[in-house]
């Protein structure tokens, strides 16, 4: 199963899927060192735990200290749209 991390329709698909001895993978708009969403860091370590994979694109931390940093994180969630989408291919 592939999904993001977001609070809701992901996490819950996740949790699911894990209960029933699934496998899973999810893209991360962040760096490993920096799960987001911040809610679902134990599932995340869940995840990989039972084989699956934390996908991301980023090595680096960013902190959101202004207007300009928050709105190239934000732009993060778009790309890892676009790598969800194309894997659904």
């Amino acid at each position: 199963m592939l999904s993001g991390l977001a609070n809701g329709c992901d996490s819950i698909a996740h949790k699911t899927t894990l209960e029933r001895g699934g496998v899973t993978a999810t893209f991360l708009p962040s760096s490993l060192k920096n799960i987001l969403s911040k809610e679902n860091i134990q599932l995340a370590k869940d995840i990989v735990i039972n084989g699956g994979l934390l996908i991301s694109e980023y090595f680096e931390n960013i902190e959101i200290s202004n207007k300009f940093s928050l709105n190239l994180f934000s732009k993060r969630y778009i790309d890892r749209d676009r790598l969800q989408a194309f894997c659904l291919l």
